[in-house]
């Protein structure tokens, strides 16, 4: 009756097995359908040409990709935008210049090389 702790969990791993496998297959399936749906919004996105205001930081992305800047725009609507991009995207692009961008509502991305001259 003196098992070792390590004893106990490979026994009540053997135990619960199909269990933890579920689990596992059910937070993989919620990961994936929210990435699916982060990239397939359904709409038509909207070539526009926003402004950049300012170039910026994010600790959660430096943590994970710490070659990301965070470039922040604003539209001639008015609406602020924030996207994370690596500095090959934005070469030669500087605070006040014009940037090619889509839109569909709030969220943005960038065109390929969107720095325009002005």
């Amino acid at each position: 009756m003196d098992q070792s702790i390590g004893l106990r969990i490979v026994e009540e791993l053997k135990r619960g097995w199909k269990a933890y496998a579920s689990i596992g297959l059910i937070l993989l399936t919620v990961v994936a359908l929210f990435q699916w749906r982060e990239n397939s919004k359904v709409g038509d996105w909207v070539a526009i040409d926003a402004t950049i205001t300012r170039f910026g930081t994010s600790a959660i992305s430096q943590s994970y990709q710490p070659n990301i800047t965070m470039v922040y725009i604003q539209t001639p609507d008015g609406i602020v935008g924030v996207n994370p991009v690596t500095a090959g995207q934005i070469t030669g692009c500087k605070v006040g210049d014009k940037i090619a961008v889509e839109q569909l509502g709030l969220s943005f991305r960038l065109k390929a090389q969107p720095c325009k001259e002005n």
